[in-house]
């Protein structure tokens, strides 16, 4: 952005040189190069400001909805949970679940451990680290979802399952509860790294575009420009 101070300075400099009629025998070169000096500017600084949005957008969600970035690291109980959770979302269990069983809107998020709780996901993990558990079993998916609808199925007849017999917190899913996942903190130092870097480029900018003299002919008349316009002035290259 900085740099295009000095090209539409350089640019609109020598287009002021010149009167339009001399430029009329350019044909489609005279479109493209009243194309950049017009609009070219406003369309950067709109992508700029984008991003800048993005990012503030995406620090947000990081740290107050760390779900969103996989924030937890689940053990292989907690994984039991989190597959047969996307097996419903993408409907690859061994029987027809419907929507009023389980809700899982597009909302919703299987990393998220409030989801498979509510959901009563919780319940199909295995009872030891050498079981399986899996609604891919059409046995244990039709007796799940008798139990969604009869709470009082006891879970005797899929002894390779916690089932509703043990309260458990969220600890026990997880493999680290004080330790965010390695998914997470890479998103983290991803969105720092480009924070930090447009925070430097944008204050580069703003040096170069102060100190920067736009040698042209041509007076901007903000009273004249619309609202998209107005907007993208706070990072064009325009004074």
């Amino acid at each position: 952005m900085g740099f295009l101070n000095f090209f539409f300075s350089r640019l609109t400099y020598l287009y002021s040189n010149f009167t339009n009629s001399e430029f009329f025998t350019l044909g489609i070169y005279y479109t493209i190069v009243g194309f950049l000096i017009k609009y070219m500017s406003w369309i950067l600084s709109l992508l700029y400001i984008c991003w800048i949005f993005f990012l503030i957008i995406s620090i947000l969600t990081i740290f107050f909805n760390p779900s969103l970035w996989c924030g937890l690291t689940y053990n292989i109980y907690g994984m039991d949970a989190l597959h047969n959770c996307f097996l419903v979302q993408s409907k690859n269990t061994g029987c027809e679940i419907s929507k009023d069983i389980i809700k899982l809107t597009k909302n919703d998020h299987c990393n998220d451990f409030n989801i498979l709780k509510v959901q009563s996901l919780l319940f199909l993990v295995r009872s030891s680290p050498n079981e399986s558990c899996s609604l891919k079993d059409k046995k244990l998916c039709d007796f799940f979802v008798d139990f969604i609808k009869n709470k009082q199925t006891t879970w005797e007849s899929f002894p390779q399952c916690s089932g509703n017999t043990l309260e458990l917190t969220e600890e026990y899913f997880l493999e680290q509860p004080d330790k965010k996942s390695n998914i997470y903190l890479f998103s983290l130092s991803i969105i720092f790294f480009w924070f930090i870097t447009t925070l430097v480029l944008f204050t580069l900018f703003i040096v170069i575009k102060i100190n920067t003299p736009v040698d042209s002919s041509f007076i901007m008349n903000e009273d004249r420009l619309n609202f998209f316009f107005k907007f993208t002035r706070l990072l064009d290259t325009w004074r």
